[in-house]
């Protein structure tokens, strides 16, 4: 399994608007995920093997890996993929074992990269299709505030006539 490259997510992000089309499930926010983690597994994954040869002292399983065709991808397409997984557990598992890869590989998250550019109207649209926690921690006091003033003053607000 590899990180995938900012092309590749987007891709996986136009498939999942693809498929919530064609099914008329634009509407569903956790199908549209379920297709977007399909290519985003679908890239990610490499024709390699893993073995799995014990427990860590932090309960994580030690693999040992062969390398195989790393260059090729495992499945040719999201299709590929879900025919060929078991279960819903399957792919969460897959894409845990992507978050992990990813936070230790790739720790310069598109956010990160995205607010270190103040490309403040990206990031925007970056978080309207990603919901979740952000780490504002890890940003500097000068970052939030210039992204807070991008909202305040780029975005609509909505006034209640109450």
């Amino acid at each position: 399994m590899r990180t995938c490259t900012i092309p590749e997510m987007e891709s996986a992000y136009l498939y999942s608007r693809g498929k919530g089309k064609q099914l008329d499930l634009l509407d569903d926010r956790d199908m549209l995920t379920r297709f977007e983690n399909l290519a985003l597994m679908a890239f990610a994954c490499r024709r390699c093997k893993a073995i799995e040869t014990g427990v860590d002292e932090t309960g994580g399983i030690k693999l040992s890996v062969k390398l195989n065709k790393p260059e090729e991808p495992l499945f040719t397409d999201p299709e590929h993929l879900r025919t060929s997984i078991r279960d819903e557990h399957t792919l969460k598992t897959l894409v845990g074992y992507y978050g992990q890869i990813t936070a230790q590989y790739a720790p310069l998250s598109t956010y990160d990269r995205l607010a270190k550019e103040h490309e403040w109207e990206r990031l925007l649209a970056v978080l309207k299709k990603k919901h979740g926690p952000i780490d504002w921690a890890a940003y500097t006091d000068e970052q939030v505030g210039e992204f807070m003033d991008y909202l305040v003053t780029h975005c609509p607000t909505v006034i209640s006539p109450d």
